[in-house]
């Protein structure tokens, strides 16, 4: 197992025990905790950003290439959207993200990746897509999915509702916040379980000023957002 592999498991299994805040007064108060800690951020200087900046895009470079086996399948922008693929119907297969116009995917691993914008190398390589995530404008979507077999723990498999292919934004819990989101991008999140897996889905929502308080996207771009949330293939597990 790589290494990448081993923080999603990590990530998930905490992202699985936190409960996101959906009650309107609590959601203000963690956008207010949020806003602070932007603010924080911002007080940090230009080189310590530059030089954290190099420092991740080196781990990226050392996982890779101390893991050249890693299953990572990256299907470019202008894939045709009805793109067939044996893996849809293959038992064991990995999951993943059918691609569209206009899309970019990546599957590998525990994770799956789509986007309406270029991926950043770290979400290339299936891990938390930040690198993505911090170039997002207004009506720009990410959608990662974290996947872990049942069975596994009793008790993190009764955090995740049995539902069907495709799933549906309007199952999402809104305003969510996963460790390293930037503070100006909302998030919805959707716990599912299908097919024998534990599904996290994040949907990343950019927003047109990175130094604004995280505003909830608009109808038009959640529209976008569950046409590419339809593509995602889970096949059965053996």
């Amino acid at each position: 197992m790589s290494d990448i592999d081993t923080v999603i498991r990590e990530r998930m299994a905490a992202a699985a025990a936190f409960d996101v805040v959906t009650d309107p007064r609590r959601v203000r108060e963690n956008l207010a905790h949020r806003q602070r800690r932007v603010r924080r951020r911002r007080r940090a200087t230009a080189l310590l950003g530059v030089l954290t900046a190099a420092g991740v895009a080196v781990g990226v470079v050392r996982i890779v290439d101390q893991d050249p086996r890693r299953d990572v399948a990256v299907r470019p922008t202008d894939t045709p959207a009805e793109t067939s693929d044996n893996a849809a119907a293959s038992p064991g297969a990995r999951p993943y993200f059918r691609p569209a116009p206009g899309w970019e995917t990546s599957h590998g691993g525990l994770a799956a990746t789509a986007a309406n914008v270029a991926l950043g190398p770290y979400s290339l390589g299936g891990g938390f897509p930040g690198d993505t995530l911090e170039r997002l404008e207004e009506g720009e979507v990410v959608l990662w999915a974290m996947f872990r077999p049942t069975g596994q723990f009793t008790a993190q498999d009764a955090e995740f509702a049995p539902r069907e292919l495709p799933l549906s934004l309007t199952d999402a819990q809104h305003g969510g916040y996963f460790e390293g989101q930037p503070g100006h991008i909302w998030a919805d999140r959707i716990l599912a379980q299908v097919n024998g897996y534990n599904i996290d889905v994040w949907v990343f929502y950019g927003g047109n000023d990175p130094t604004a308080d995280p505003a909830e996207p608009t109808a038009e771009t959640r529209a976008t957002a569950q046409e590419q949330l339809a593509r995602l293939v889970v096949p059965a597990r053996e």
